[in-house]
């Protein structure tokens, strides 16, 4: 598929480029001008280009038009704002012009300034940072780009935009218990829109918080989002579905749950413990009573392939099926980082509309595609501390 995937050199955005060139995807790849973050995308994509030879992609490429030829058209880098992806079919044809025009005379290439495109992600969000979820013109500017991005994809003949939504969508969810297993059971099918053979199929496989008697968070519920950030991603929502039908194209919405791993804002909750113990300092911490679930960013990534090439329109949860009490989680942390520094609960306010239960039910998400998890908490965790540790080591040695 040609795909078009903005905010690419963000944490979600770069292994979604890196894993559609490994799945032989075509990638137009829309990142700020001049972006610090361009030669972190390039170097983590550079081993998934099967063309070319490890030894002759360059660890660090900040030249854009070196682009190009590195890549033998897979990726296509798009130097574009956010504010202007109304003129991303002209920046298109003018890069694939130049393309054409560098090669030798008779070469056969991958892309023309009339390539279709087929799929649009996006990614792409100004103010994710939590200090900006807050700021509503910041916010509010990002559904008018989105919504441009829904025009432009219909402009280059994409069949489908997928859209990376939020559970702040829901709003504040706090778990409510029902200790009658059978009123639960019932309850719980008829709010997923399932029959009492699905729901029998799934008992297995339910959380233990889902155990518990705690029901989940289905696609169904009613959406009453608190912050800016979540209004506006469901302000987009409302008014991208009637669009793409207008426009003929299929609409995936996914709401999207706690995602940790490598390259994560170092503000969130895994990094900053991560990070703390690391050095063997204490964290202060809230009180951590919530319901929680964590998602890795690899597994994150496949789901939301799954679901652009095999899912059908609508609205999906992306999350684990790992819930539980938030503690935990810290926890387990504590313990795979060595029991180094420390930590302490009830030391933090917490936020002004009290704690949030995260308790997903990604069922719909499962029986669409097929897609589960791979990887556990532990595992990404690892991951995330080699990394960081790797990281740190390039850091030293400058």
């Amino acid at each position: 598929m040609n795909i078009v995937v903005t905010g690419a050199t963000s944490f979600l955005g770069v292994p979604m480029v890196r894993q559609l060139l490994a799945g032989g995807h075509r990638v137009w790849a829309v990142v700020r001008p001049q972006s610090a973050h361009l030669s972190h995308l390039l170097e983590q994509v550079a081993e998934q280009v099967p063309e070319q030879a490890p030894e002759q992609v360059p660890r660090q490429v900040s030249d854009q038009n070196q682009i190009s030829d590195q890549y033998k058209g897979r990726l296509q880098i798009i130097s574009l704002d956010l504010s202007n992806l109304d003129q991303i079919q002209t920046v298109m044809r003018a890069e694939s012009k130049r393309e054409a025009d560098t090669r030798m005379a008779g070469a056969e290439l991958e892309s023309t300034p009339d390539t279709k495109m087929d799929a649009w992600i996006h990614i792409g969000w100004e103010g994710a940072g939590s200090d900006n979820r807050t700021q509503r013109d910041v916010q509010q500017a990002n559904v008018g780009y989105a919504l441009a991005a829904v025009r432009a994809a219909a402009e280059l003949g994409c069949r489908r935009f997928l859209f990376t939504g939020s559970q702040a969508e829901y709003g504040v969810c706090r778990a409510q218990a029902d200790h009658s297993a059978a009123a639960n059971q019932t309850d719980y099918a008829a709010a997923a829109g399932q029959t009492d053979h699905a729901a029998n199929a799934d008992r297995t496989d339910r959380s233990a918080a889902e155990k518990a008697g705690y029901r989940p968070i289905t696609e169904q519920q009613a959406c009453h989002p608190v912050s800016e950030y979540g209004i506006a991603k469901m302000d987009f929502y409302r008014q991208a579905v009637p669009l793409c039908e207008k426009l003929q194209m299929e609409y995936i919405h996914t709401r999207i749950f706690s995602v940790y791993g490598p390259g994560d804002h170092p503000w969130t909750l895994v990094q900053s413990c991560l990070r703390s113990w690391e050095r063997g300092e204490t964290i202060k911490l809230g009180e951590c009573t919530q319901q929680w679930n964590f998602l890795y960013i690899e597994d994150t990534v496949e789901a939301l392939i799954c679901l652009l090439t095999d899912g059908r329109p609508g609205v999906y949860n992306i999350a684990s099926e790992d819930t539980r009490p938030l503690r935990a989680y810290i926890e387990e942390m504590y313990e795979l980082c060595g029991r180094r520094g420390g930590f302490s609960y009830g030391e933090r306010p917490q936020n002004a509309e009290g704690p949030a239960d995260l308790m997903p039910d990604i069922r719909k998400l499962r029986e669409e595609t097929g897609w589960k998890p791979k990887t556990t908490f532990a595992e990404g965790i690892y991951e995330t501390l080699h990394s960081m540790r790797e990281g740190a080591a390039k850091a030293q040695s400058v």
